[in-house]
């Protein structure tokens, strides 16, 4: 296994920065001091505080692109399916990477279907049933009110991170799919 570098250690460490402190408050000395490094040693590898969070971003996406891959590679055969086990596992990953959701939430990242990568699936599917500009518009809504709510929900404790909350997830995708036109 590969020997983690300071640049990851700074990646990291940075997810941590922004989970506790936000973007805003974001410092550079307390991930250095996390990754017991000096305050300079962050600009040989990033060029500034925003150079890092895009790195971070970065980091995150291409975690996500991992699964998100593989699901689409494993449900070649059925867009409606991609839709529907993509949707659940950001979900997922989200539950399993609370860090990761704060950074992207505090990016703007996570309201987009477009930075999920969903979108292109979205617009297949779309195609696929001939749904009219509206329609489209409607499911879009729908599956982001579904994923965006289902994880707020899940974080406050309102729903739990259990089997039976994932079926209504599944359920409450296909109803939507189903009932626009």
């Amino acid at each position: 296994m590969p020997t983690e570098t300071l640049r990851d250690r700074l990646i990291v460490a940075g997810i941590d920065e922004i989970s506790t402190h936000g973007i805003k408050n974001f410092s550079l000395r307390r991930v250095a001091a996390v990754c017991n490094t000096s305050c300079a040693a962050p600009y040989k590898h990033f060029k500034n505080k925003d150079e890092l969070v895009g790195a971070i971003i970065e980091y995150i996406n291409s975690k996500w692109a991992l699964l998100r891959d593989s699901i689409i590679s494993l449900y070649s055969d059925s867009t409606e399916k991609q839709l529907l086990e993509i949707s659940v596992s950001y979900i997922r990953f989200c539950v399993a990477n609370p860090s990761f959701h704060s950074v992207l939430s505090e990016s703007g990242d996570a309201l987009e279907l477009r930075a999920l990568g969903i979108e292109e699936i979205l617009s297949r599917f779309s195609s696929e049933r001939g749904y009219t500009p509206e329609s489209r518009e409607l499911l879009e809504f729908s599956l982001k009110a579904i994923l965006f709510g289902t994880v707020t929900m899940i974080d406050s404790k309102e729903a739990k991170n259990e089997p039976h909350t994932f079926e209504l997830v599944r359920h409450a995708i296909r109803t939507a799919i189903s009932e626009v036109r």
